[in-house]
């Protein structure tokens, strides 16, 4: 299923629901994870999807019995489920602690074996700028995809290290892979990604 469609009717509903808050006199911060899924949600029924085949909180088919329990999204398709975690970062500090929990997410994400995986990632643009600069200077140019092993975990900074959760890592077997599938996408104030995780190629 082509995702791009539904990312762009995402982005275009955020700006409005922002242009909106702006109007009040609010920021960003008062945009809730909710409501970036439920417009998530929306945007695979403008696509032709029933609403029955779209659940949220859904429980992860590999750590239900663990703390880590659920997964934002699953959307049921003929082609096979799709998972989405929707990941959206306020803060404009703490890049450590931003970049561990962030690839916590996509470790958890990698453990699904069934269907497809993604990560909707949302931050201000000092946070996605910072996560560029990470990119280039630690990663590389050319680390896309990036593969979720312990050869990356041992270039994070320690506290990022830290973030990470030893009952999702001690699960990996280093077969999978991230990488963008769409954007970086600004919106407003924010910028906005989709990330894909998947098998090594």
């Amino acid at each position: 299923m082509n995702l791009e469609p539904i990312f762009k009717s995402l982005v275009q509903a955020l700006g409005e629901r922002l242009s909106g808050l702006e109007r009040e006199g609010k920021t960003f911060k008062t945009l809730s994870e909710d409501t970036i899924c439920f417009s998530l949600a929306a945007g695979f029924m403008q696509e032709g999807l029933p609403a029955h085949s779209i659940e949220m909180e859904v429980r992860h088919p590999i750590l239900a019995k663990e703390s880590e329990t659920a997964v934002d999204i699953r959307v049921l398709t003929p082609q096979g489920p799709i998972w989405i975690e929707v990941k959206f970062d306020k803060a404009v500090s703490g890049f450590n602690t931003h970049l561990g929990n962030l690839l916590n997410d996509l470790c958890r994400l990698a453990l699904i074996q069934e269907g497809t995986a993604l990560m909707l990632y949302i931050s201000p643009k000092e946070m996605a700028e910072q996560l560029a600069d990470f990119n280039r200077q630690v990663l590389g140019m050319d680390a896309n995809p990036i593969a979720l092993d312990e050869a990356l975990f041992k270039k994070l900074p320690p506290y990022a290290r830290k973030r990470l959760k030893e009952l999702v890592i001690e699960k990996l077997d280093g077969t999978k892979v991230f990488t963008k599938y769409c954007g970086p996408e600004p919106i407003h104030s924010l910028v906005c990604l989709l990330y894909e995780v998947r098998s090594r190629p």
